[in-house]
């Protein structure tokens, strides 16, 4: 069960890089459309996508985890957690905001 709750920990860690990346990319690519850089704008939304699909398979894999650990065990990671989802909904206004 150690494993799985390291695991947890790794999972989360990755998913908040992925966000903190994903937000710098969207200001970018929102850079480069009021600049109309459009050589520039199909390689972020490329790289918009890719760390998107990233966070997608660490999203289901922490689900997975979570479904396996009791409440008691999760409770060290509710911060991070909470400033995950926090950093995913900053990220689903830029991406309305850009749309």
């Amino acid at each position: 069960m150690d494993e799985l709750i390291k695991e947890y920990a790794t999972v989360l860690a990755e998913e908040e890089n992925l966000l903190d990346r994903l937000t710098e990319k969207q200001k970018l690519l929102r850079k480069a459309i009021t600049e109309k850089d459009w050589e520039s704008l199909t390689g972020y939304i490329n790289e918009v996508n890719l760390i998107s699909d990233s966070f997608q398979k660490f999203d289901i894999r922490r689900d997975e985890i979570q479904n396996e650990l009791k409440t008691d065990e999760l409770k060290p990671h509710f911060e991070r957690l909470s400033r995950l989802r926090t950093k995913l909904l900053k990220c689903k206004v830029e991406n309305q905001v850009i749309s």
